[in-house]
């Protein structure tokens, strides 16, 4: 890895003390790489960038997720303290999901990746001619 990505990916830290960090597998950047490596995590994210959401509205709006990865994506999200789940004392139980200022802030993040993405498509998949590939 060149240098200046190791300093926009790491800030001031030096470059040696980097490479023994990533290899860590408690390095925070290695975890969040590791996080965002779940198919649906970024799409339930994005859904949920959007507003609060209920359980059955983040399904109709994530297509193909089941519930067992729907369900499973939003505990790891409240885990990382990403996803604030809301449940009121109601019959039938109403239970609301949004996102956290912490995962707010992780959206920023998602958008910066989405730019670079669409700006070196061509590059990235030259097969694609130009198409947006689905999410």
């Amino acid at each position: 890895m060149h240098k200046i990505v190791l300093y926009a990916l790491f800030g001031e830290c030096a470059v040696d003390e980097i490479a023994v960090r990533f290899n860590d597998p408690n390095c925070p950047v290695r975890l969040v790489m590791d996080m965002m490596g779940n198919k649906w995590m970024v799409r339930v994210v994005y859904a949920l960038s959007k507003g609060t959401r209920r359980y059955n509205e983040l399904r109709r709006e994530i297509s193909g997720i089941s519930h067992k990865m729907l369900t499973s994506t939003l505990r790891e999200l409240e885990e990382h303290a990403l996803v604030r789940r809301t449940v009121h004392p109601v019959i039938p139980p109403h239970v609301d999901y949004e996102l956290t200022p912490l995962g707010l802030s992780f959206v920023a993040t998602l958008w910066h990746l989405a730019n670079w993405a669409t700006v070196n498509q061509q590059a990235l998949f030259p097969q694609a001619a130009g198409t947006v590939r689905p999410a």
